[in-house]
């Protein structure tokens, strides 16, 4: 089935009352944001919006364009005419809160909640393939299990429920605004053995209500919708994409997801207007940098046992970044490590295994985090009685650790390039 890009929705009303005048399919279908009554503010929103979920740019990246547009900031530039950074325009500074369209908390709040319902959408049409279906009927309901879950959505970890089974209108992620759960599949035998020793493991919990108002269901995302209850005045709509879609046949299926496209396709693709940020990397020799060795390294950290990490890493784990971004451990990891063909897998992942609290230490104390179109990197040095190791580790846009892994001074310095970079120390 083809999934097609939402259309465009400018209003001025508030969350709660959109959420009043608009059925939920219609909801599902449309890309709106509370009081944004500018039709070219919505769509320029959605526009980004799709680029960051497709990995051509960065949340950070989108929220800079999108502040621009609006003159929430400015541009500092140096003696030459190039950009240095951007600062707040003077009459945002103090008016930064979450009402504001063009603070920084509201942009963030918008790409990050689009990017997890893109992506659980797709996940939601991938499930429901029919040898999806055969092969993994049921879904697991998986929380990031820190302290930073919500209560609700706590009882609901770990509960398999039959991927048709209605609870899933109600609970399927993102389950509220911020909300970081997830979905496994899970087979029949392995369902059946999990019943036996947790008879509880599908006993159905109470749903509570969001009380934000937050309401997603991935199944809305598909089959036609009606506008003819909607008041047109109060609530307006991108014609030339209604027009497009042939609304009265009811033949499209509605998403915000794009397919993502390769790096070679995504520079062509870039709009004229996007001349801010470099689409080709820069080595750290061309920002002027000194080689890796000339950096102090942090203090090496206690070590962990192979099977502890890899225990660590099955159940998942977040760990806070030093930049203040939340990453996550996951066993998608072994995938990765996988997928590169080492020759000898079994030894590269014991040896990862090992340096795991080196990986989690780069995060919370880097030498370095470079910036690329679709992952950041960051680098690690730490030394103990005279020896240093240098760690590697890289995290994608949706802030999931993709690989890590120890190299020479010659190697880490090979990846020390980007489109922007960050120091530490």
């Amino acid at each position: 089935m083809a999934i097609q890009p939402k259309v465009a929705m400018a209003t001025g009303l508030g969350h709660r009352e959109i959420l009043d005048a608009l059925p939920d399919r219609v909801k599902a279908h449309t890309f709106w944001s509370a009081k944004v009554s500018e039709m070219n503010v919505v769509k320029k929103l959605q526009s980004l919006s799709e680029e960051v979920n497709a990995g051509n740019l960065t949340r950070d990246e989108a929220i800079i364009k999108m502040q621009h547009m609006l003159g929430a900031i400015v541009p500092v530039v140096d003696g030459n005419g190039q950009i240095t950074r951007w600062r707040l325009a003077d009459d945002q500074i103090g008016n930064q809160s979450i009402q504001n369209i063009a603070s920084t908390a509201r942009l963030d709040l918008i790409f990050s909640v689009q990017s997890r319902m893109a992506n659980s959408v797709k996940q939601y049409q991938e499930g429901m393939d029919e040898m999806a279906m055969d092969l993994f009927p049921y879904w697991r309901y998986r929380t990031r299990g820190d302290g930073k879950v919500r209560s609700d959505h706590a009882v609901l970890d770990g509960k398999i429920y039959k991927k048709n089974d209605p609870i899933w209108d109600k609970v399927f992620p993102p389950n509220g605004f911020r909300c970081r759960c997830y979905v496994e599949e899970v087979m029949e035998d392995e369902y059946q053995l999990e019943k036996e020793s947790n008879p509880d493991v599908s006993k159905r919990e109470e749903i509570p209500v969001e009380s934000s108002g937050f309401k997603f269901n991935p199944r809305d995302a598909f089959g036609g919708f009606d506008l003819s209850s909607i008041d047109r005045d109060v609530i307006k709509f991108d014609d030339e994409e209604l027009k497009r879609r042939e609304l009265k046949e009811n033949t499209y299926f509605g998403s915000m997801l794009r397919p993502t496209t390769n790096p070679t396709e995504r520079q062509k693709k870039r709009e004229p207007d996007r001349t801010v940020f470099e689409t080709e990397p820069k080595t750290w020799k061309d920002f002027g940098l000194k080689s890796i060795d000339n950096v102090e390294p942090n203090e090496m950290p206690a070590k962990i046992s192979v099977k502890d990490a890899e225990e660590k890493i099955k159940k998942g784990f977040d760990v806070e970044a030093k930049d203040g971004s939340v990453v996550h451990f996951g066993k998608e990891l072994f995938h990765h490590w996988k997928n590169e063909k080492t020759e000898d897998f079994e030894k590269t992942k014991e040896d990862r295994l090992g340096d795991l609290n080196l990986a989690i230490q780069t995060l919370e104390n880097p030498v370095e985090r470079w910036d690329k179109v679709n992952q950041h990197d960051y680098i690690g040095m730490f030394t103990k009685d005279g020896q240093v190791r240098y760690i590697f580790l890289t995290v994608d846009n949706s802030g999931n650790v993709r690989t890590f892994y120890a190299n020479n001074i010659n190697g880490i310095n090979k990846t020390r390039k980007g489109l922007t970079y960050e120091k530490f120390k």
